[in-house]
């Protein structure tokens, strides 16, 4: 686009030159015979269309990189939620929440927006500034040179004094992104606790404070982008300046260094902005790096992990006789103590066995153990002798029910919470039928419900009350027709009559699964078939079970 414009201004100061140069007469003996007019005029419209196209390039470039951003910022996004799917269980006990949030939504997209791109827009700005100080050659061998020095030297000394600040400035807005997202997770999520407690100025003062710290920190760097600016344009512009004056004093006229000084002008037009845009995205570059390498650990810190969720099963997995826990011991990462040992166990198929114990014996970590959210520190876990390995987790968890203490629902209609993860589309509602009317919950859903089975039950079901919520839940265990159900502690926050309609649910499907009711009131397991006891692990006794 620069170097199409200098042949016509050379054709508009001095057609006969040009007809005489060794370019001209080249490029004029493919064309026809034509007059000045003539040659100025189609000068001209290739320059327009010369320049036309180049603008078309950087619009379909611009594109073309933006794409390729969002399409890496997907794949990450896709790559991180899918490793978080496949880790164990216990990865989750030890982060916090709002901090994968941010990685997954925040940083996924910063990445795009503030890293990615301004390294591909830094790229295409060098190969830019490099072609316009190749075409510069052309007028002049010393000027793109003694330019690029320059620039280079200007540029080197401003970045010399900003980088310290900027990689503060990454720093602290990369602690108080975490921050903020932090906070504002734990306020909604708390929201009912806030209010009961009228604490909400605590919250938002903490969001507050990393809120105004960012606030503070993000008009500063538009201004450390912006800086050389000034005194690059001044240098350029004076230069050129300073040509003019030189070469009038050396006699030339001004008509005969015109296309030069023309040419020169729109080339310090087109480069100064790039050249611009090089130190602002590199100062992008300069404060986002973080995302990249926090990013880049996120998935690095998933690979050679056994997850358990990998692969299919060997073969079918059958459920006929008993399921058997062999000299099971476990103990958490973090913990000294192991939460038990040697613990055997078996329960025949379609009997119901109560575990009790008190608050910490390790019930709900029996129950996660026999889920796979673990794996045992020490022994086996077999089912008819077959020895359950990561590989058959997935096909062994289809065979579970399962019936948590607090119920997670989601903003969504009740048949989709029912039929838990499965798109509505494939719902079988013969099945979520069945499964409410075992939780003896389909009157109320049918009869009471505004909207029936698409009634929308609100965050965590909070339009519900807690027996209704846990029935739904019962229900969503019964919709698979599992081979095992498994209750952890499902009635402790309810009320006795609350308890008893949910018992009555569960006691009806007696003979017809096996079920494990893990409590810590003797009534809840008062018609299991066999009751296994828990007690608290105690330092001075070897074997904290009985």
């Amino acid at each position: 686009g620069v170097a199409s414009i200098f042949p016509f201004l050379a054709l508009a100061a001095d057609p006969a030159a040009v007809r005489e140069s060794g370019v001209g007469r080249a490029v004029l003996g493919w064309l026809p015979e034509m007059t000045d007019q003539q040659l100025l005029v189609g000068a001209g419209v290739l320059s327009i269309a010369f320049l036309m196209m180049a603008n078309a390039v950087m619009l379909f470039g611009t594109f073309q990189r933006m794409r390729f951003a969002q399409a890496v910022s997907l794949h990450l996004r896709r790559v991180i939620l899918r490793q978080l799917a496949a880790r164990p269980y216990g990865y989750f006990l030890g982060r916090n929440s709002s901090a994968l949030y941010q990685k997954i939504g925040d940083d996924a997209r910063l990445l795009a927006t503030q890293l990615l791109n301004p390294l591909l827009d830094l790229a295409a700005s060098v190969f830019t500034v490099l072609a316009i100080l190749t075409s510069i050659l052309v007028v002049d061998p010393i000027l793109p040179v003694l330019a690029g020095a320059v620039l280079a030297i200007a540029y080197a000394g401003v970045f010399r004094w900003t980088r310290p600040r900027l990689v503060h400035m990454g720093a602290r807005l990369r602690e108080t992104n975490r921050l903020q997202a932090k906070g504002l997770s734990q306020f909604l999520q708390g929201v009912k606790t806030v209010k009961v407690h009228d604490c909400a100025s605590h919250f938002i003062g903490t969001y507050d404070q990393s809120a105004a710290e960012q606030a503070a920190l993000m008009p500063k760097l538009p201004v450390y982008q912006q800086l050389p600016r000034g005194v690059i344009e001044s240098v350029a512009f004076g230069g050129l300046v300073l040509m003019v004056v030189l070469e009038a004093l050396r006699g030339q006229g001004v008509a005969a260094i015109l296309p030069e000084v023309s040419v020169l002008a729109l080339a310090g037009y087109r480069m100064l902005p790039e050249t611009q845009r090089m130190y602002g995205n590199f100062t992008l570059v300069m404060t986002y790096h973080y995302l990249a390498r926090e990013l880049g650990e996120e998935i690095h810190s998933g690979e050679g992990v056994e997850t358990g969720e990998v692969g299919a099963p060997s073969g079918p997995l059958a459920f006929g006789n008993e399921l058997k826990l062999a000299g099971i011991a476990f103990r958490y990462p973090t913990a000294k103590q192991p939460v038990f040992e040697a613990l055997d166990l078996t329960v025949p198929k379609n009997t119901s066995l109560g575990i009790v114990g008190p608050t910490g014996c390790g019930k709900s970590t029996l129950v996660d153990l026999i889920l796979g959210l673990h794996e045992p520190t020490a022994g086996q876990i077999l089912v008819d002798d077959h020895v359950l390995t990561p590989a058959d987790m997935p096909a062994w968890r289809r065979m579970i029910g399962y019936v948590p203490q607090d119920i997670f629902l989601l903003d969504d209609t009740v048949a989709a919470n029912i039929a838990f993860g499965i798109p509505p589309e494939e719902v079988d509602h013969d099945a979520l039928v069945r499964a409410a009317e075992a939780a003896q919950i389909r009157s109320f859903v049918e009869d009471e419900l505004p909207k029936s089975w698409d009634t929308v039950v609100g965050e965590r079901g909070v339009r519900l009350s807690g027996g209704q919520r846990q029935r739904i839940g019962l229900a969503r265990a019964l919709y698979h027709a599992p081979s095992v159900l498994i209750l952890d502690e499902a009635t402790s926050a309810l009320d006795h009559d609350t308890e008893s309609m949910v018992m009555e649910a569960i006691q009806n499907l007696h003979g017809t699964v096996t079920m494990l009711v893990i409590a810590h009131r003797l009534n809840t397991i008062e018609n299991c078939d066999a009751v296994f006891r828990m007690e608290p692990r105690r330092s001075t006794e070897p074997d904290a079970i009985s």
